[in-house]
């Protein structure tokens, strides 16, 4: 597979992650939902949104999966973890979720240690 064409596939990636934690946030936003019940199961099932988040998340893997069958696991968990930041970054920006001091040790220790590997 070409360059250009991983970095497509890392770029569709990135933005079906973020869409699906989008859709996902919508959904949470919705429903305001404290506690599963088969009931409220069931409204997630049938809501259009669901579709969406499966549909985003199915095509994300399919992207991650072409990237890990060209770079190899190792090499292809760099835009794993860009398609994380990108979910982060839904979450802060759009959201307006705010990440514990600890989070954002953790999210960047990972980002570190892929950035490692990726670059020995």
């Amino acid at each position: 597979m070409c360059n250009l064409l991983l970095v497509t596939a890392g770029i569709i990636f990135t933005a079906l992650s973020a869409l699906n934690a989008y859709f996902w946030g919508l959904l949470k936003n919705q429903y305001k939902l404290h506690s599963i019940t088969v009931s409220s199961l069931l409204k997630l099932v049938f809501n259009p949104l669901f579709f969406l988040i499966l549909l985003t998340g199915f095509l994300a893997t399919l992207c991650a999966y072409f990237i890990v069958e060209e770079l190899g696991v190792i090499g292809g968990r760099f835009f794993q973890v860009i398609g994380l930041v990108a979910t982060v970054l839904v979450g802060l920006l759009v959201f307006h979720e705010q990440l514990k001091p600890l989070q954002w040790l953790g999210a960047c220790l990972i980002l570190a240690g892929v950035l490692l590997l990726v670059s020995s």
